[in-house]
């Protein structure tokens, strides 16, 4: 998944907004005209967008325009905000799909929220994948939720959505707020992802779920 990583920063007057659709296209042409083609390719238009639905969902038609002249097949992510808005008013076109994010914050909201929102969508056919989710609360050194997060996974595997979490990294600079879900501790490097030693608690919690799931692959 290739993600414009943008959380809420970006203003939405037409001069800003025009500056930052450019550089969009500019940056997802280039990727695709390096992938065109490969099926395991997803593009995340924008993360967590901070302007009004209206604005974000322009910016959208306007990179699907752009791209799929690249690539018609492609598969896109639409960014949206933190609202019910984007499956109440959906970009529509083939091979995308709604941003949904998740974090264990203020429960039970979350999962009320998130249900509505699934169960919506899917009475509409309207794509939805959750491009990040988290096992703790934004806060630094929060503790991770280990029961919140099985809810979290019993509620997407029911329904077949897919979902990435947040974040393959060690444990990044202690001010971060998300320090507590980086799958690595501080002493490893990435490379070492395969060594049990080297996980922190989100990462052992995250390797027991998914060697529980059967992906109907069989080993060598």
């Amino acid at each position: 998944m290739v993600d414009w990583h943008d959380v809420s920063t970006q203003k939405c007057g037409d001069w800003e907004m025009k500056e930052f659709t450019n550089s969009a296209i500019k940056f997802f042409s280039a990727v695709m005209n390096k992938y065109k083609g490969s099926p395991n390719i997803i593009l995340e238009f924008w993360n967590e967008p901070g302007c009004d639905w209206k604005i974000v969902k322009k910016y959208h038609y306007t990179l699907l325009w752009a791209i799929r002249q690249i690539d018609p097949n492609f598969v896109a992510i639409l960014g949206c905000p933190l609202t019910f808005e984007n499956v109440k008013d959906p970009v529509y076109g083939t091979n995308i799909m709604h941003m949904l994010h998740f974090y264990p914050i203020w429960e039970p909201l979350p999962f009320t929220f998130t249900t509505k929102i699934l169960d919506y969508a899917k009475d509409r056919n309207i794509g939805i994948f959750v491009s990040e989710y988290g096992d703790a609360t934004v806060t630094p050194n929060a503790p991770i939720k280990p029961n919140e997060i099985k809810k979290f996974w019993e509620i997407m595997d029911s329904r077949k959505i897919s979902y990435i979490k947040w974040v393959l990294a060690t444990m990044i600079e202690p001010w971060a707020p998300n320090i507590g879900m980086a799958l690595m501790l501080q002493t490893c490097k990435v490379n070492q992802i395969y060594q049990d030693s080297c996980l922190s608690d989100s990462g052992k919690l995250l390797k027991q779920h998914m060697w529980s799931l059967n992906s109907g692959n069989t080993g060598c």
